[in-house]
């Protein structure tokens, strides 16, 4: 099955074959492996917390085949007066489809990256143990800083 991330990460290594909600320092959007019906949000700090499900409005690509797929708009902000505290907002491009929340850590750092670590823009997609191609689209990728 497909794994997929898409947001913002602290590892500069090679995407490896993991579960993204395994992932540390990080937040996103991404497909899990074990969940063909919807996407997730995925964070954490020196920890990975709980993926967060949103939907069978936000359906994943499928694992063969994929071609005109739901294409999604992934917003992330966390302003620098509000140390650990992530807003996110997904919406599916064509529709009325929205998600959007608020990751507010109880212990900053652990449950989502501390204001000290940097994070950069990543992406990919695999297919689990399976030795053929895999694409991921990228439309546009915009960075803003309030500071």
């Amino acid at each position: 099955m497909v794994r997929a991330f898409i947001g913002l990460s602290s590892t500069v290594a090679a995407p490896s074959n993991v579960e993204p909600n395994t992932l540390t320092n990080a937040v996103g959007l991404a497909q899990l492996s074990t969940d063909t019906t919807q996407l997730y949000i995925v964070y954490g700090g020196s920890s990975a917390q709980a993926a967060i499900g949103l939907g069978t409005n936000f359906p994943p690509m499928p694992s063969t085949g994929a071609t005109g797929g739901a294409v999604y708009n992934l917003t992330l902000f966390s302003a620098g007066s509000e140390n650990g505290i992530i807003y996110y907002r997904v919406e599916r491009v064509g529709t009325s489809f929205f998600v959007e929340g608020t990751l507010v850590p109880s212990v900053v750092g652990t449950q989502t990256p501390a204001a000290t670590t940097l994070l950069a823009h990543r992406a990919w997609r695999c297919n689990n143990a399976t030795a053929l191609a895999v694409g991921i689209d990228i439309v546009s990728v915009y960075i803003e800083t309030d500071q």
